[in-house]
């Protein structure tokens, strides 16, 4: 089996990459650097069609199991007829990939989407589009009074499967970061006590840099890695954030209802309760961002705070 590799990958990323690719039933592969965020990916074409390889580091922030919990998922959304992409098993018929080439990294295949990012900042059709695709997964996805082994708990302010890290801020913004997740805890056991129907799966990171709009303009939502058991005002309230990049707009909410309500009525939820799971998302962005320390957090996490500044969610 002949293998190139192009671009720039990532410290031994590159080599684990060349070792993995042995292990799927491709011909002649060759895998090109795409981008590089908490996952590097690569796009792999060969005579069998195109993959995304995603390379993620051993010490995950999701749960034992996730992979098997978003095969679950996306082969649920296939049957539904939702356009996704499928996770692709190796010869041995394995989700992941480990070798010695890399012990740190975890490797997993999937079918590429073809198609293109959506335009930023939003147009009010790309909204409402992700508006209507956020309804047609919430379809897609039954009603479920368990969560499924892998899948993340939305209950949990920290959403992600890491230690809580927020004691850890520098000490100019630890104390309203941990009021704030106080405040957090409270409003989600409020929103799972009293919501008015059970949880489900979700996507729980359905933005614009989730989804590829397609040649014939369909929307599809890829990166399923983050799928989370919970409500639907939560997955909608983390669209909108991705959406308005953390800063609440009603305008931007109307849109993204218009396009919600073609498919599927509209939970109940109001603008209270979604600046609040606002609050929420950028509470469970800083304790990862103070996890995992990576270049730049100081600015991160300081910038998250001046928002909390602005809007702490009433």
């Amino acid at each position: 089996m002949q293998q190139q590799l192009q671009g720039r990958p990532a410290a031994d990323v590159g080599e684990f990459v060349r070792q993995a690719l042995a292990h799927y039933a491709l011909s002649k592969p060759a895998a090109h650097f795409v981008a590089e965020s908490f996952n590097t990916v690569y796009r792999v074409r060969a005579a069998e069609g195109h993959f995304a390889f995603r390379v993620s580091p051993a010490r995950g922030i999701h749960e034992q199991g996730a992979v098997d919990a978003e095969e679950y998922f996306t082969e649920r959304l296939h049957l539904a007829g939702v356009h996704v992409p499928r996770l692709v098993r190796t010869v041995d018929d394995r989700l992941t990939v480990r070798c010695s080439a890399a012990a740190r990294w975890i490797g997993s295949m999937l079918t590429w989407r073809h198609g293109v990012e959506p335009r930023m900042p939003p147009t009010s059709h790309t909204v409402t589009g992700l508006g209507d695709l956020s309804a047609r997964l919430h379809r897609a996805s039954p009603p479920s009074a368990h969560r499924r082994v892998g899948a993340l708990d939305a209950r949990d302010p920290r959403l992600f499967a890491v230690p809580h890290a927020l004691g850890t801020a520098p000490p100019a913004h630890r104390d309203v970061l941990l009021r704030t997740s106080e405040r957090v805890s409270r409003w989600l056991e409020e929103l799972w006590r009293s919501a008015d129907e059970p949880p489900r799966l979700l996507h729980m990171d359905l933005t614009p840099r989730n989804v590829v709009i397609e040649a014939e303009g369909s929307m599809t939502p890829i990166d399923f890695q983050d799928i989370a058991w919970g409500h639907r005002v939560q997955d909608i309230a983390n669209s909108l954030y991705g959406l308005t990049r953390g800063e609440f707009s009603p305008r931007v909410l109307n849109q993204f209802r218009a396009g919600y309500e073609r498919t599927a009525d509209w939970p109940r939820a109001g603008a209270q309760e979604l600046r609040r799971l606002f609050v929420a998302r950028r509470i469970a962005m800083v304790n990862l961002s103070l996890f995992l320390r990576r270049d730049g957090w100081e600015a991160y996490v300081a910038r998250h705070c001046a928002a909390l500044s602005r809007d702490d969610g009433g």
